[in-house]
């Protein structure tokens, strides 16, 4: 089977036509909840400006920062975790 890290980046590269070395994942947090697991991962790349989609979805390129405005900014739009988690991720990355 795959690591997670390995998932991501074959992922990444299918989804966003962006190759991200499975070493260059790098863990942020971990929630267990009784009916799932959520694990939050970064990467950096040069090449994130050349992610595009390779499906008929949408994509962006934010800042955590930016993501934590918009989730107060617009609270329904998101499940009520989901800012908790990266508020965290952001406390994790600045450490």
């Amino acid at each position: 089977g795959e690591t997670p890290e390995e998932a991501l980046s074959r992922e990444f590269i299918e989804e966003c036509g962006v190759a991200v070395a499975p070493q260059d994942w790098r863990p942020v947090l971990v929630v267990k909840h009784e009916h799932y697991m959520l694990q939050v991962f970064c990467a950096t790349s040069d090449m994130i400006s050349m992610a595009r989609t390779t499906e008929k979805e949408p994509i962006s390129v934010n800042k955590v920062k930016q993501v934590v405005n918009l989730c107060q900014n617009n609270p329904s739009a998101f499940v009520p975790e989901f800012l908790e988690y990266i508020e965290k991720s952001l406390k994790v990355l600045s450490d």
